[in-house]
């Protein structure tokens, strides 16, 4: 395998990146601004100084417990300063760390973990952890953790420039999640692009196991920044706007979907924050306008990048007013962004090819998977040794050598961000004795609003319980994979060249099933002003009182665009949260019943008909 170091000298316009690891860097920057702010958790301030302490400890209580260079530590922990804390005592172990979302189903996490077999599982919920644990692998919580106690080695274990840095899991088209092994090389690339500015402020706003947070948490730390931890989810504009104002926070990472939501519902939450980078997935030239007409000072950016290449390939300084569409952009540090035919040739200007990515940011492959990694990460024509990603994206470049994204090569597909192979999904279906043949697609029935949608043959003539199949789905899979609906359908529809004809798949329906016999016909005023925003959220005919928002084809997306058409109406304090616990109008109109005045004036009366859709 060639050595990294060796694509820094091949790829053009290249960035000189210092030596040693990841921990080399980070305390190079403690050194240079001890007293600086490093995180920021409600109240609590911690500094570089402060940072390189707690997890100096840490590490070496790691240590202790085995791990070191290519050992895993797994992280099962919420966003908060010991989530950081640990992130940085694995990497000054030399070893690396597995950073898993808590609301994973356990029977996912415990694949993950055995996959990666980590020498231990940092949680705060200890005894689920042990239940999910690998035998032998040891689990504490990190807030037991004595700090300024323990006798500490700065002799540490100086990671090698290929030595892993962190395995973040993405779904696989083998019906199992991928590890993608990432370097500290790799991340070393990421956070020391000269695209980010020093000392920002940047808000952790994605989650852990998404690789959007590794931009969020070493971009920051390795260029002298603060990293701002919001206390609670920020699941409306008005709540990023009230992090954004109270820290100053100057950076700011949003998926496409939500931006796109929060720009149709309050643009103006933009206006306090300077720089809002964009990614995941295609991004609305409509909400970019929407957002620049109400913040014309914002900087917007387009960001593209797989997870085996470190988050960000290529990245695009949106425009005044932006473009349609908007483009993918042109590479970054110390990376080579190719468009290439089926005989990996260069295409000409203006055609589309596959996007192939190389240099400093290509991950060392997937985990316990050699033949996966040599079917993705193939040997590049355009340099001698280096490897380049195939990344299954379609491009065309501009005159100007800005590249524009043109749709898949393959089946993969992105949902709120998060990258989803069908097949891992059909897998968990095809598992039923009842279900003869299954297909997942991705529609788009309205604008903007992506769905997953699985089509299943049934094994005779009875049709597969619904709630049976979206209950095993969820004890599987994390929710953003479980499809919205589920169509039984007596054949799959075929081309004339025997494959399954997309396009000849019946649209889901999500309609409402009639209330009970006794169930009252009159709605009160907040009751039909709440049917209102969920007919027109779900975009649906009609709702009754006790049909749950996620059966109608709700989803987390959805549920932010709820509650902030919710909040406006009502000028109630509602959260994302609150529709997942209470997911029918009934159970809403019950919770603000009881909810707080929001601190912000209301900005609509009583909806009498259908909000317009954007």
């Amino acid at each position: 395998m060639h050595r990294p170091e060796e694509i820094d000298q091949q790829n053009a316009g290249n960035v000189g990146l210092p030596r040693g690891s990841l921990a080399d860097v980070f305390e190079a920057q403690v050194a240079k601004s001890p007293d600086a702010v490093a995180l920021v958790f409600g109240s609590v301030e911690m500094t570089f100084d402060e940072l390189d302490q707690r997890s100096t400890d840490f590490a070496s209580l790691l240590r202790d417990k085995g791990a070191g260079p290519e050992k895993g530590v797994a992280l099962l922990l919420p966003r908060t300063p010991e989530l950081v804390v640990a992130i940085v005592a694995v990497i000054k172990t030399g070893g690396f760390y597995v950073p898993l979302h808590n609301d994973s189903p356990d029977r996912r996490l415990a694949d993950m973990l055995r996959m990666v077999d980590p020498v231990a599982v940092i949680a705060e919920e200890v005894e689920r952890a042990t239940a999910i644990a690998p035998a032998g692998c040891t689990v504490f919580d990190p807030k037991r953790v004595t700090h300024g106690n323990i006798d500490q080695r700065k002799e540490h274990v100086r990671a090698d420039y290929q030595s892993l840095a962190y395995v973040m899991f993405t779904s696989g088209s083998t019906g199992a999640p991928k590890a993608v092994a990432v370097t500290h090389g790799n991340v070393k690339k990421l956070g020391l692009d000269h695209r980010w500015p020093k000392g920002r402020r940047v808000l952790l706003n994605a989650p852990q196991s998404f690789d959007a947070s590794t931009h969020e948490i070493w971009s920051t730390l390795l260029g002298g920044g603060t990293i701002i931890i919001p206390e609670k989810s920020l699941s409306t504009p008005e709540d990023m706007q009230d992090v954004v104002e109270e820290y100053r926070v100057d950076h700011l990472w949003l998926t496409a979907g939500l931006f796109g939501v929060f720009a149709e519902t309050c643009p103006e939450a933009f206006r306090s924050v300077g720089d809002v980078m964009v990614g995941g997935d295609t991004v609305s030239p409509h909400a970019v306008g929407r957002v620049q007409a109400a913040a014309p000072e914002i900087k917007l950016g387009n960001g593209y990048g797989p997870t085996e290449c470190t988050t960000f390939s290529a990245a695009y300084d949106i425009p005044k007013w932006g473009t349609d569409p908007i483009p993918i952009g042109s590479a970054m540090d110390n990376t080579s962004v190719y468009l290439l035919d089926e005989k990996l040739r260069e295409v000409a200007t203006g055609d589309v090819g596959e996007l192939y990515i190389a240099g400093s940011g290509l991950a060392r492959g997937y985990l316990c998977a050699q033949a996966m990694t040599a079917e993705r990460f193939v040997a590049c024509p355009h340099g001698s040794g280096a490897r380049m990603y195939r990344t299954g994206d379609l491009g065309r470049k501009r005159s100007d050598g800005v590249i524009e994204f043109a749709g898949r090569a393959d089946e993969q597909v992105k949902i709120r961000g998060f990258r989803i192979e069908p097949a891992e999904v059909e897998t968990v279906l095809l598992g039923r004795k009842d279900i003869e043949h299954c297909i997942v697609v991705s529609r788009e029935d309205r604008p903007g609003v992506k769905h997953l949608v699985a089509y299943v043959v049934a094994t005779d003539a009875k049709e597969p319980d619904q709630q049976e199949m979206k209950k095993q789905l969820a004890e599987n899979l994390p929710d953003y994979m479980v499809p919205a609906a589920i169509v039984a359908i007596d054949a799959m529809p075929l081309t004339p060249n025997g494959k399954v004809d997309r396009k000849a798949l019946p649209a889901p329906t999500y309609e409402a099933q009639p209330e009970a016999p006794d169930a009252p016909m009159a709605l009160s005023p907040q009751q039909e002003l709440l049917t209102n925003i969920f007919v027109d959220v779900l975009g649906i005919e009609s709702v009754g009182l006790n049909e749950d928002f996620f059966d109608l084809g709700g989803d987390s997306l959805l549920a932010t665009r709820l509650v902030g058409k919710i909040r406006a109406a009502t000028n109630k304090e509602i959260d994302v949260r609150a529709v997942f616990e209470n997911p029918k109008i009934a159970a809403i109109d019950t919770y603000l019943e009881h909810a707080a005045d929001s601190k912000r004036p209301a900005l609509g009366g009583r909806v009498t008909a259908p909000l317009a859709s954007p």
